[in-house]
């Protein structure tokens, strides 16, 4: 079982990484068409359309750079895979 955990570990991460990206994309999407009154995408328009506020810019530049993470940590453990 060792071998085995060994050789699955860095696919399993990486599929768990990709499969947190689509389900964030997809939490997003549902943010936006969802019926809610004050849902955080609706407040982010809603600011957009009054204001240009700085805490807009800092709240996408952090998704990004939360997504870009996850998205380089699973490309690292599939080559781990791969190099194995």
């Amino acid at each position: 079982m060792e071998i085995v955990g060994r050789q699955v570990w860095p696919t399993l991460a990486a599929s768990i990484g990709i499969i947190f990206m689509l389900s964030w994309d997809e939490y997003i999407v549902a943010w936006f068409v969802s019926g809610f009154d004050k849902t955080y995408p609706v407040h982010i328009r809603n600011m957009l359309e009054s204001t240009m506020s700085p805490e807009i810019h800092a709240a996408g530049i952090l998704v990004a750079l939360a997504s870009g993470a996850i998205l380089l940590l699973s490309a690292r453990l599939l080559t781990l895979k791969t190099n194995d």
